[in-house]
């Protein structure tokens, strides 16, 4: 059944728009621009009977090699592109090596361009397959129906055959001036061949189609119609409703079956009781919808035309393009830029709480402010002396070991002749005024006050002064010492 979301579909011959929606048919004027199914009209589908061999079914070229097989019957005019095919396959009746592919050639270029602007649909079909949709009321027994030029066999929902059985020209005379039906004839040859190839027995023949085609459809069957019935149908404005009533009792008799048969002759709506009482548009909608909804669940033809791969990729690719080029940069500027505003306003506020608004519109010379600068150095000068102030007590006992030190490394070869100290929080600096007799002693003496955490250096080259009777070597020494 028809689900509860409603479907739509549009009649290309009637231009008229159809919506199911929970079973009710609903009817629009108005042309859709996309609807769920699409009935083109038979003449833009071509239909073949094409033979290959067994091995070809399996070829993953099939379709390419039915195409080729239809330019070399030249059936095909138009390029393959101009082309959608669905195709089933039956066994040979007379070779087994070889396959019959039923071939229906959809001309979808041509339809778009005769019926632009042709709305889109997801499924696109022939009113040929339209009677599987008779399924869904529960009809799975075989049934022949005639559809404007094809006589097709069903069988369980689904289109087994599609034999040619046109009207010929002029044929409604013909049938009056000689005892020879053609299109009697071809169905009887139909008739009997479906019987002997599905073993089956028919007793009803059914006709979906228009009403003009149905009505010369009927006249070309009938030879024992009377004068006033005959006079009726040919009328072009002849009642379908009395048309109907005429095909109650309109039977045709076959003589190419090995029993004397008779088949009735009716609509495709008396096939059910669900569509007895619907006229053919109304049928025909009915059946499409529902055959959207099949579509879904089962294996149909379906002639719109599929979304290629590479055209798939193409479009991720430009999604992906788009994204990696646009959007995520365009992202981290607007990201970056929504930072920059965060940290402006936080600034202002940290500017606001240490400087009020009077301050922001005087003079930075004025008093007030004046006063907080000063308190800050002040501030800031406090600290640094307190800082000082805690090294000098650490340092204490160094600095005590320290002036120890210089006055330990004296020996019998050095004079003192002048001392004096300079201390900072973190480096001592002793200066030495000192004397030998020999510059061997005082660089014994220099080398003494190099150690790891000290540095001892002589700060202009050594004199040579007359001592009493004897010469002296004097020297400037500057020991440096890290404390810290």
């Amino acid at each position: 059944m028809a689900s509860s979301s409603a479907l739509g579909f549009f009649d290309l011959q009637t231009h008229t728009a159809y919506t199911l929606r929970d079973n009710n048919l609903s009817l629009h004027t108005k042309k859709p621009k996309s609807v769920d199914i699409l009935c083109p009209p038979l003449a833009y589908f071509t239909h073949l009977l094409l033979e290959v061999a067994q091995e070809s079914l399996h070829n993953p070229n099939l379709s390419s090699l039915l195409f080729a097989l239809a330019y070399q019957k030249s059936a095909l005019n138009e390029p393959p592109y101009s082309y959608e095919l669905y195709f089933t396959q039956r066994p040979h009746l007379f070779d087994e090596q070889k396959s019959i592919c039923e071939c229906f050639f959809y001309h979808k270029i041509q339809c778009m361009q005769d019926f632009a602007p042709l709305p889109k649909a997801h499924i696109v079909t022939s009113d040929i397959f339209l009677p599987c949709a008779l399924s869904v009321f529960g009809v799975h027994s075989p049934f022949v129906v005639w559809i404007e030029s094809f006589l097709c066999y069903f069988d369980n929902g689904i289109l087994k055959e599609a034999l040619p059985c046109a009207l010929q020209e002029q044929e409604a005379q013909n049938k009056t001036e000689s005892s020879s039906n053609p299109l009697l004839t071809l169905i009887n040859t139909h008739i009997a061949y479906l019987q002997e190839a599905y073993n089956q027995h028919f007793t009803q023949l059914y006709y979906f189609g228009e009403k003009k085609c149905v009505n010369a459809f009927i006249l070309a069957l009938q030879t024992e119609l009377s004068e006033k019935n005959l006079t009726a149908l040919e009328s072009k404005n002849a009642n379908f409703v009395a048309d109907s009533m005429i095909t109650e009792s309109l039977q045709i008799h076959l003589s190419h079956t090995i029993h004397n048969q008779t088949l009735h002759i009716a609509p495709l709506s008396h096939l059910c009781e669900s569509t007895y009482h619907l006229d053919f548009q109304s049928l025909k909608a009915t059946l499409a919808l529902h055959y959207a909804t099949l579509v879904e669940s089962k294996v149909l033809p379906n002639f719109a035309s599929k979304p290629l791969l590479h055209k798939k990729l193409f479009y991720t690719l430009v999604v992906l393009f788009v994204m990696f080029i646009c959007i995520i940069p365009l992202s981290f500027v607007l990201y970056n830029y929504s930072l920059q505003r965060a940290i402006v306003e936080i600034n202002a506020q940290s500017d606001n709480l240490f400087t009020s608004t009077d301050l922001e519109s005087q003079n930075p010379s004025s008093s007030s402010y004046s006063t907080i600068q000063g308190l800050m150095r002040e501030k800031e000068y406090f600290i640094s002396h307190l800082q000082d102030f805690s090294l000098w007590q650490q340092s204490y006992n160094e600095r005590y070991i320290f002036m120890q030190s210089i006055f330990k490394e004296h020996t019998a070869h050095i004079n003192y002749e002048e001392i004096s100290f300079y201390f900072t929080p973190r480096i001592f600096v002793a200066s030495l005024e000192v004397s030998a007799e020999s510059k061997i002693h005082i660089s014994q003496f220099l080398a003494l006050f190099n150690t790891h955490n000290q540095r001892a250096f002589m700060l202009k080259p050594m004199q040579e002064k007359p001592h009493k009777e004897s010469l002296r070597f004097y020297a400037s020494i500057i020991v440096v010492h890290y404390a810290i």
